[in-house]
């Protein structure tokens, strides 16, 4: 039995090496000195075809048929943030996702409903995922490679603020309001990816977005309507479908942060850095950012709170 566990040991050390499995760990660091806040990515399960309506649709239905047989995966992908603060007087760790229909819902959406291209714009009703929920999703993954991420050290009052954001956040039900393209700090409600963006967004950290969306033209026709009902085999058979829209064509715009998009970048940046050192190290799985220094931005930049009559969200 002890000769068993020692080869088990070696096998575990040949698999992850040591400066990985230190990576890894930092990642998820619910102890110590430092104050951090950490963004995981998850990319969809498998990857989604997005070149043509067709494509989409095709594998999103794919995707969701192998998802309610396999809760574990996630058909078009999530994210995840988790807040370390040492120093807080209140909460000191925090995990947290949010989330809008079900595998199963949409899966008879996506089939029985006849939304068409609809379905890209719907609005669910959103829900707040927290604790070990939010942080099974990504434990696992992180391990095999399936889960990336964006690990940031941040000031003390960084992460009061983004404590706080999130208590507002939270107590105002913004999850609620679930959709793809939804930036919670725009004040319209919430998606995934922007969800756990939008904690870097408010407390100054930024990115070009443009490396983590993705932008289509969706075609008019495919869209149903009061007198014209487009089914799922429309999406996957017609001749409509088999591109997007070009630029002055017929077409709703829609722009999304594809949490995929946020796992490629993190994989393509193995050596990567912004500013003065503004970001620096990258690990196999994830980056990590020095954003000890960087100045908190005034909240009235950001209509969430304009609307709210927000004013501070710097006090504990």
């Amino acid at each position: 039995m002890r000769d068993r566990a020692y080869i088990s040991f070696l096998f575990h050390l040949l698999l992850f090496p040591c400066s990985e499995m230190v990576g890894i760990s930092a990642a998820f660091a619910e102890e110590g000195d430092a104050s951090t806040m950490t963004a995981f990515f998850v990319p969809a399960e498998p990857n989604l075809d997005w070149s043509s309506p067709q494509g989409l649709t095709t594998t999103a239905l794919r995707n969701y048929l192998l998802a309610v047989a396999n809760p574990y995966l996630h058909p078009i992908g999530h994210s995840v943030v988790s807040l370390h603060c040492p120093r807080s007087q209140r909460e000191r760790t925090i995990w947290a996702a949010v989330t809008g229909g079900s595998n199963r819902g949409d899966l008879e959406r996506l089939l029985f409903d006849g939304l068409g291209a609809g379905i890209l714009l719907m609005e669910f009703d959103g829900r707040l995922q927290e604790g070990d929920e939010a942080k099974e999703v990504v434990s696992r993954r992180v391990w095999n490679g399936k889960a990336r991420w964006i690990r940031a050290e941040i000031s003390d009052e960084a992460c009061v603020r983004a404590i706080s954001y999130y208590r507002f956040f939270k107590t105002n039900r913004v999850y609620r309001r679930f959709r793809a393209d939804y930036r919670p700090l725009n004040g319209n409600g919430s998606g995934c990816a922007g969800f756990v963006l939008s904690f870097f967004e408010v407390i100054g950290v930024s990115f070009d977005y443009k490396d983590f969306s993705r932008e289509i033209r969706i075609p008019l026709n495919l869209f149903s309507t009061s007198s014209r009902r487009v089914s799922v085999w429309s999406l996957m058979l017609s001749s409509r479908a088999r591109e997007w829209s070009r630029a002055g064509e017929e077409s709703v715009m829609l722009s999304i942060i594809d949490p995929s998009e946020v796992y490629k970048w993190i994989g393509n940046h193995s050596d990567f850095t912004k500013g003065e050192n503004f970001l620096s190290g990258i690990e196999k799985s994830g980056v990590n950012i020095d954003a000890r220094d960087v100045p908190l931005p005034d909240i009235s930049a950001f209509p969430i709170f304009t609307e709210n009559h927000i004013e501070n969200l710097d006090a504990e």
